[in-house]
């Protein structure tokens, strides 16, 4: 029976801090395992043509589609993900997908049998929080609706007792 290579999936995103990549780094050394980067396009959807073959689509049908920006962000990312994790010496890949953030990062850790899902806190903003009032976060649906370990690392915690959702006393 051939052996099973270890993965741990990150969920990384434009406006996400390294120490999330660092943390999901040192975790996958730890367990000697490879480090899947996986990025999720929200305003994409996935769907097969003719062929086969998996594209994903913008969900705005007047989007702009230019595929030499998409291959120039695609090649930046890989670029920054090199810079910062081959001098840890963790192998590591990168997964693009599109869809819903927390059904991306299921899937692709279902795929992989990973050991672990490992996210970041989201910077707190108007839109974000509004969001994740009427549809959740990345991390309460993950724990919620798929079976692998769900690590949250905290990129902003507050530490005077106060919660970003609580108002004045």
């Amino acid at each position: 029976m051939p052996e099973v290579e270890r993965a741990v999936v990150v969920g990384i995103a434009d406006d996400q801090a390294d120490a999330v990549l660092l943390v999901a780094a040192a975790i996958a050394a730890q367990f000697e395992a490879k480090l899947i980067c996986v990025t999720v396009d929200p305003e994409r959807y996935a769907a097969r043509d003719d062929q086969g073959n998996l594209n994903y689509w913008p969900i705005d049908p007047d989007a702009i589609d230019d595929p030499a920006e998409r291959e120039a962000a695609d090649a930046e990312l890989r670029a920054h993900l090199a810079e910062l994790l081959d001098p840890l010496g963790v192998g590591w890949s990168i997964r693009l997908t599109a869809g819903d953030p927390s059904a991306g990062l299921a899937h692709v850790a279902a795929e992989v049998s990973a050991l672990m899902i490992v996210i970041g806190t989201s910077p707190r903003t108007l839109i974000r929080s509004a969001r994740e009032f009427f549809s959740g976060s990345i991390a309460a649906h993950l724990t919620h609706r798929q079976p692998r370990p769900v690590l949250v690392v905290p990129l902003n915690p507050v530490l005077d007792g106060t919660l970003p959702w609580s108002g004045p006393e």
